[in-house]
């Protein structure tokens, strides 16, 4: 329509947007790195508006709040507010010597005005996003990581694994008839004792350890840099603490664990997979054992 009219400027502009917002797209499709599409989409939409501006003038100011909205839905507000300072600078720039001092820096007023709300609200919206994304990694009553959490660490060793070989491996233990537990003492004293089965080992354990739920009584510990011999006697230290510790109505606890070191190639599944079958090892040779695979 723009071509027919003779707009050529905003008919090529409208042409590039809407191939790049096209490319843009395919690129999601075929690469699933939705992140930096969002990047490259909130730069094409303030390029777009501030384009505009320059071309028809102060009529086109109007363009420049959706772009703020878009960057901002889009993309962290930290980089959002960066993409809009630029953007405002050359609007205001290009309208400074063509329109009258009280319509300019109402302009500037507006713009900046709805810019600071924009900023504020996508803050607070990121404040409640990462406290629910912790909430979702934590075990509710044990305060520890959870299966989620599990699975993003270990994820990353593996791919810090492809980069840097180096030598890790994780321990996976259970409590022993914990079943029991819950029917003659009650579900109050069983999360007693899972919570105190947690601090027991996490004061055991260094500053740069993890320890993971992994479900009901399972439990992942991930010792820095700890190859199978260093797991194992770590395994065996956590298999003393709880077995010689008292627990609430003198219950006695004991734990079977299965030690796997990390070989390069496995999956965080294979990997997982070798120590559940340490531990089911631990478990028929008659449990509050330590079982090490390699």
């Amino acid at each position: 329509m723009r071509f027919s009219q003779g707009e050529l400027p905003l008919a090529w502009l409208d042409l590039v947007m809407s191939v790049s917002s096209l490319c843009i797209g395919l690129y999601v499709l075929v690469s699933h790195k939705v992140v930096f599409a969002s990047f490259c989409f909130a730069i094409v939409a303030m390029a777009t508006a501030v384009t505009t501006v320059v071309l028809q003038g102060e009529a086109q100011v109007l363009w420049v709040y959706p772009a703020v909205i878009v960057c901002y839905y889009l993309i962290p507000f930290q980089h959002a507010l960066v993409i809009s300072i630029v953007g405002y600078s050359v609007v205001f720039a290009v309208l400074y010597a063509d329109i009258a001092p009280v319509r300019f820096f109402l302009i500037v007023g507006t713009l900046t005005i709805s810019n600071a709300f924009a900023f504020i609200f996508a803050k607070n919206m990121q404040k409640i996003q990462d406290a629910l994304l912790q909430q979702a990694r934590l075990d509710a009553l044990t305060n520890i990581g959870q299966r989620r959490a599990l699975d993003e660490k270990l994820t990353d060793i593996v791919l810090m694994q492809q980069r840097e070989p180096a030598t890790v491996s994780l321990i996976l233990f259970d409590l022993d008839y914990f079943k029991v537990v819950n029917d003659n003492h009650g579900h109050r004293v069983g999360d007693q004792v899972l919570m105190d089965v947690v601090k027991t080992v996490q004061h055991r354990l260094r500053v740069s350890d993890s320890l993971y739920r992994y479900g009901g009584e399972e439990f992942v510990v991930v010792p820095v840099r700890s190859g199978s011999e260093a797991a194992a006697g770590l395994a065996e230290e956590l298999r003393l603490l709880i077995e010689q510790h008292t627990f609430e109505s003198k219950i006695s606890i004991t734990i079977s664990l299965g030690v796997a070191q990390y070989r390069q190639g496995d999956t965080y599944s294979d990997w997982l997979e070798r120590a559940d079958q340490a531990l089911y090892q631990a478990k028929t040779q008659g449990r509050n054992r330590v079982v090490c695979v390699d």
